[in-house]
C-alpha cells in the first residue's frame, strides 16, 4: 500500500494514547518516533545545555520502562535490534540516552507530488538508506502495474469485460444467455446509478443466477425462440384472415344462387300465367 497519512503529536494528548497499557513493539517505535524532535533544538539538562539534532530525542531507560511498561531486558533488546537493522542509532551515558531516529525525513517530511520527500542528510556516525534506489524502484513497480492492466471493451452503455472475460462467459453459457446477462447489468447499472470494480464478477456473483432462472421459467427463450413465435403468431393471423375471406366467398356465392333460384321462379310463374290466360280467353 502506497502513500502516507499525518498523525500529529496531539494524538499523545487524547485519552485513547493516553490508556495505561503494555506498549506493543510497534507502539513503541510509533511512540519514538513522535517523541523525536521536528528540527535542531537546545535545551537545559541540569547545568548543561544540551544540543538535540532533527530526528532525535533525549530519555532514559527508566523513563522509557515506565511509559511502555516493559522491564528493562525487554527494552534493551528491543533497541539493539532496531540499532542492528539500521532503524535508531543510540548513544547512551550515564547521564542520559539520546536516540535518533534514521532517515527520519522519509516518516515526517511534507508529501510531494513524487511521494515523501527523502531525507538526505547523512550523518557520520550511523548508516543512511539510499533513499533515490528506493524512489526509482518504486516507479518502475507502479509502470509494471499500469503495463500489467487489460484493457477493457464496452459491450453496453454501462458494462466493460475484457476479451477473455467475454470469451468465458460464451463458452459456458452460450451467445444468447451472455447477451441478456449484459442487458440485465447494463439496465440496472444506468437505473441505479451503480458502479462495480468488476462487470464480470458481478454478472458471476447475481446476474449469471438471474439468467438461469428466467430459462428455467421459461420466460426467456432467447432471441431464436421469439422469432419462432413471433412467425407462428403471424402464420395463425394469415390463416385467420384466409378463413374469413373464404366464408365471406361463399356467402356472397350462396346470395347468387338463392337471388338466381328466385328469378327462375318468377320466370316460370309469368309463362304459368301466360297460358291460364290464354285457355280463359278461349
Amino acid at each position: 500500500m502506497d502513500g502516507w497519512i499525518k498523525l500529529h503529536r496531539k494524538v499523545q494528548d487524547h485519552w485513547i494514547y493516553q490508556e495505561k497499557r503494555k506498549f506493543s513493539r510497534y507502539e513503541a517505535w510509533l511512540d519514538m518516533i513522535m517523541m523525536a524532535n521536528h528540527k535542531a533544538n537546545k535545551f537545559l539538562h541540569g547545568n548543561e545545555l544540551v544540543e538535540v539534532e532533527r530526528g532525535q530525542f533525549i530519555t532514559s531507560e527508566l523513563k522509557l520502562m515506565d511509559r511502555w511498561d516493559w522491564g528493562k531486558n525487554k527494552l534493551r533488546l528491543y533497541l539493539d535490534l532496531l540499532e542492528k537493522d539500521g532503524m535508531i542509532i543510540k548513544k547512551t551515558d550515564r547521564k542520559r540516552t539520546a536516540i535518533t531516529i534514521c532517515n527520519y525525513g522519509v516518516y515526517h517530511d511534507f508529501e510531494t507530488e513524487n511521494g515523501p520527500q527523502a531525507d538526505h542528510e547523512r550523518t557520520d556516525s550511523g548508516p543512511s538508506a539510499d533513499t533515490n534506489k528506493n524512489v526509482k524502484k518504486d516507479k518502475n513497480e507502479k509502470n509494471d502495474k499500469k503495463k500489467d492492466i487489460i484493457p477493457k471493451i464496452k459491450f453496453a452503455e454501462f458494462v466493460n469485460l475484457t476479451q477473455e472475460e467475454y470469451d468465458k462467459l460464451i463458452s459456458s453459457h452460450g451467445e444468447d444467455s451472455v447477451k441478456r446477462m449484459i442487458e440485465i447489468l447494463d439496465n440496472y447499472k444506468g437505473a441505479n446509478n451503480k458502479k462495480y470494480a468488476s462487470d464480470y464478477r458481478a454478472i458471476l456473483n447475481w446476474v449469471e443466477k438471474r439468467v438461469e432462472e428466467e430459462e428455467q421459467r421459461g420466460g426467456y427463450q432467447g432471441s431464436k425462440s421469439l422469432g419462432s413465435g413471433q412467425a407462428t403468431s403471424r402464420q395463425h393471423h394469415e390463416n385467420g384472415t384466409a378463413a374469413k375471406r373464404e366464408s365471406s366467398s361463399q356467402f356472397t356465392v350462396s346470395r347468387n344462387d338463392a337471388r338466381t333460384g328466385t328469378e327462375a321462379q318468377d320466370a316460370g310463374g309469368v309463362k304459368a300465367t301466360s297460358k291460364y290466360d290464354q285457355f280463359v280467353r278461349k
